[in-house]
């Protein structure tokens, strides 16, 4: 698979090289990964944002649909997208956003999601191949608190249905590899202090700043290690750089989940920072300032799990293979 997001904004209109070099390795599928546009940033298509009316969020995505290496992608291989906060404004929490419903709308009539995704607006499902891999696909913004609310037992990212049905997909999987794909990263604080969009606190960065969901994220944590479900990767897009984690989060010295982020693919290029350190993450590669995507394989036969992340002109920056157990 490949997997990026970050696309159509901040300066950065098409064409971008990236999808070029993704359709080139005949994937078998493409994980857009969030910020598939920017509404809410001026680009020819929009040059008075943000979007508002349905129109708007159409020319956005048209726009982006005029890269030739996108459309050659699009044509060669399935394709899952999923949802981040620039698909209707930076950093906003679904349920009290009043331009979700036109983004959401937008957002389904431009990319091909399933009749059960559909359902309710929910998003989020699961898709298999055999036994060889489970891909988790999350909502991280359908059902979430918001952003300036204080973490604690009722802040939700999730909504607590779709929190139990992860932990459901996790716990009976009997694939290999369970990959669950979030918008928003585990341990790199994003949003603005006193309202973080990602799990994180950032309580190394500001640790009076009581936001954040890592209440919420412990339980997922915590069910991962108490239930011993192996090769667990969390794979996400969003901060605008490369960075490859693995999580220690009860300290016993083994790595209990990994977290795999790649992009920009065509947004403002942002360097690796601090990471925060509640869970235990240790960093394998870090890298900023440039454009690039991931590649993730997984072979059966050798019970290995080999993750890439390559740039726009599709050279390899970092290359990691995970023993699977």
């Amino acid at each position: 698979m490949v997997w990026g997001g970050d696309t159509g904004g901040q300066g950065e209109i098409p064409p971008f090289k990236s999808y070029k070099a993704m359709s080139a390795l005949n994937p078998d599928f493409f994980l857009f990964s969030g910020d598939t546009i920017y509404a809410d940033n001026a680009t020819p298509a929009v040059p008075n944002p943000p979007s508002e009316t349905v129109q708007d969020f159409w020319a956005k995505y048209k726009e982006n649909r005029t890269d030739a290496g996108l459309r050659s992608l699009l044509q060669k291989t399935g394709t899952f997208a999923i949802w981040d906060d620039h698909e209707v404004t930076n950093d906003f929490s679904g349920p009290s956003q009043p331009l979700t419903p036109t983004g959401l709308s937008a957002f389904k009539d431009y990319w091909p999601i399933s009749g059960e995704r559909s359902e309710a607006d929910k998003l989020y499902h699961k898709y298999s191949w055999g036994n060889t891999m489970d891909m988790i696909i999350l909502n991280n913004r359908g059902y979430r608190s918001p952003n300036s609310e204080a973490d604690g037992q009722d802040k939700t990212m999730l909504g607590e249905e779709q929190l139990q049905w992860l932990k459901q997909q996790l716990l009976e999987s009997d694939a290999k590899v369970k990959l669950v794909a979030t918008s928003v990263p585990i341990s790199i604080p994003t949003g603005k202090a006193m309202a973080r969009d990602g799990w994180a606190n950032g309580d190394n960065v500001n640790p009076n700043d009581p936001t954040g969901y890592e209440n919420e994220f412990k339980q997922i944590s915590d069910f991962i290690i108490e239930k011993g479900i192996k090769n667990v990767f969390f794979v996400t897009t969003d901060v605008h750089f490369a960075e490859v984690i693995k999580y220690d989060a009860n300290h016993d010295g083994k790595a209990d989940y990994n977290e795999l982020i790649s992009g920009p693919i065509g947004a403002v290029k942002i360097n690796p920072g601090t990471l925060d350190p509640t869970f235990g993450p240790e960093k394998l590669y870090a890298e900023g300032n440039f454009f690039n995507y991931g590649v993730f394989r997984v072979d059966p036969a050798t019970q290995q799990a080999t993750v890439e992340i390559q740039d726009e002109n599709g050279k390899t920056h970092f290359s990691h293979t995970f023993e699977l157990e």
